[in-house]
């Protein structure tokens, strides 16, 4: 048998009080131990994610550059078959149909999730 050394009697001799007190003592350090393991785990990730999102931030800056520079690049080479005004006009007239499809693809897709 074995002493408890916190009132000086065997482990036998304890009240089943005292054993569920420390039932009861141990799960409460369990519980605050894993809490406190979530909470790191929730820290690592949101870490994690947020690097990500700045990855995917930066992507959509490059790819909103690329675009502008790519049409600017459009409208001086239409320049030289017509006025660069009609140039300018042509090239944003093709970007709001690209809107508009992507619109109407994004609408569509969403109202058969709805269903």
């Amino acid at each position: 048998m074995k002493a408890d050394s916190d009132h000086g009697r065997t482990r036998d001799e304890r009240s089943i009080g005292e054993l569920i007190g420390d039932v009861t003592g141990d799960l409460a350090l369990l519980f605050r131990q894993e809490v406190e393991l979530a909470k790191a785990e929730m820290k690592q990730e949101v870490g994690a994610a947020g690097r990500a999102a700045a990855l995917f931030g930066a992507a959509t800056l490059a790819g909103l550059l690329a675009a502008a520079l790519l049409s600017a690049a459009l409208v001086f080479g239409l320049a030289g078959v017509v006025p660069p005004g009609w140039a300018a006009l042509i090239v944003a007239v093709l970007w709001a149909v690209v809107g508009y499809v992507l619109y109407a693809g994004g609408r569509a897709r969403l109202a058969r999730r709805r269903r």
